[in-house]
């Protein structure tokens, strides 16, 4: 079985997008922008449909499956929801968005 951490990915989202900020080349802030939007789709996805989003789960937190110890059940993490959060406020600003089709 493949061991998953949502935080963990949230926070490798967040930092991808910290990179789209601070670099010039444009292929390589595009490699980091459409990592991380594969990352973001997947957390922002409902758990019933194959996802980590909580919708409709009794977690209180944002996103599932997160773990800080391996191996180690699977929890809501207040800091897999802080990541998340900044990760989706730094995707929305971007400005990659306004090119997509």
């Amino acid at each position: 079985m493949l061991a998953r951490d949502s935080s963990a990915a949230a926070i490798a989202a967040a930092g991808f997008l910290q990179m789209v900020r601070i670099l010039d080349d444009e292929v390589l802030r595009q490699q980091y922008f459409d990592w991380a939007e594969t990352i973001l789709i997947s957390l922002s996805t409902p758990e019933a449909d194959g996802g980590y989003l909580s919708q409709g789960t009794t977690f209180d937190s944002l996103i599932t499956q997160g773990t800080y110890t391996f191996p180690g059940t699977h929890k809501g993490l207040a800091w897999g929801d802080f990541y998340f959060i900044q990760a989706m406020q730094r995707y929305w600003g971007t400005g990659l968005l306004l090119n997509r089709t």
